[in-house]
């Protein structure tokens, strides 16, 4: 073979053109795990979400039904009370009965209110983009 300067110029030039391009390549890979580990997290964040979404639904179908057992509970107990003092079974002055009507009433509603405000939110923070 002859040693030719021009073809080991060319040479030299082929061998720069694919380090350049490994260099754009490994340059493009770490770009893109870079972004695919970003949608990894962006992607575990919804899910993480979404899991406490379908939790908030499980404890409100829960806590619901619980409530309402205990609001009735309440009422048929203040019902119970005020039937015995028509009957003569218990002796309440007239103001215990009234209190007692009035404010069980009142922390009856107030509770069941307090408690469907909580368990029934309209709005859930977004997870962030």
């Amino acid at each position: 073979m002859l040693n030719n300067p021009g073809s080991e110029h060319v040479a030299n030039e082929q061998q720069a053109d694919v380090s350049a391009n490994l260099l754009q390549s490994e340059e493009a890979y770490v770009e893109y795990v870079k972004m695919d580990a970003f949608k990894l997290e962006e992607l575990t964040e919804k899910r993480l979400h979404n899991q406490n979404l379908k939790q908030d639904r499980e404890l409100r179908k829960d806590y619901a039904g619980k409530v309402f057992l205990l609001t009735c509970a309440w009422s048929v107990a203040i019902f119970a009370v005020v039937i015995l003092q028509g009957f003569s079974v218990i002796h309440l002055s007239e103001t215990v009965v009234v209190t007692l009507i009035t404010s069980t009433t009142v922390n009856f509603f107030s509770f069941f209110l307090l408690v469907m405000k909580y368990l029934f939110q309209t709005k859930h923070p977004e997870p962030k983009n």
